[in-house]
């Protein structure tokens, strides 16, 4: 083989490996930014369930947030304040909150784990008092399982 056929060749692998090596950072990047957009999105639905219940549907509300949380201390925890003190506030007080998540943002993360901040309002509302409107800002952890995102930590910030 002449000089100049190896030469061509060896240039000719090399656009192909260096267009193979382009196409995999291309396809993980979409895929960072699937994941972060699930993560996102499930951080939002999840902690607008932890954080929006009616008097009278409260226990039912709460249990079915609750059972959306990864295993671990912020689900006990979660767990503990809505049996103790979440549900009986709500039942015995006519206590009732409607959480919005205002905003957004990714913090870190890849496709396993991620933390995200959101921004938060946050309508409360005792027996026939008027409403009271808070904002709060909250970094939440979510971790995947079974293919889903789920909150593993939740702290106010």
């Amino acid at each position: 083989m002449r000089a100049a056929t190896r030469s061509l060749l060896a240039a000719a692998l090399l656009v192909l490996l260096c267009g193979a090596v382009l196409q995999h950072h291309h396809v993980r990047a979409d895929e960072e930014r699937a994941a972060a957009a699930g993560a996102v999105a499930a951080a939002e639905a999840q902690a607008t369930a932890l954080l929006s219940y009616r008097p009278e549907t409260a226990s039912r509300t709460l249990h079915a947030a609750e059972a959306a949380l990864a295993p671990g201390p912020f689900h006990n925890r979660y767990a503990d304040m809505i049996e103790q003190r979440t549900i009986p506030a709500a039942k015995n007080e006519r206590i009732g909150t409607s959480a919005e998540i205002a905003g957004s943002a990714w913090l870190s993360g890849d496709d396993e784990r991620a933390r995200v901040l959101l921004f938060v309002n946050q309508t409360s509302r005792s027996g026939d008092d008027p409403p009271e409107s808070a904002g709060s800002r909250i970094e939440v952890t979510v971790t995947r399982a079974d293919g889903d995102w789920r909150i593993v930590e939740f702290r106010p910030i």
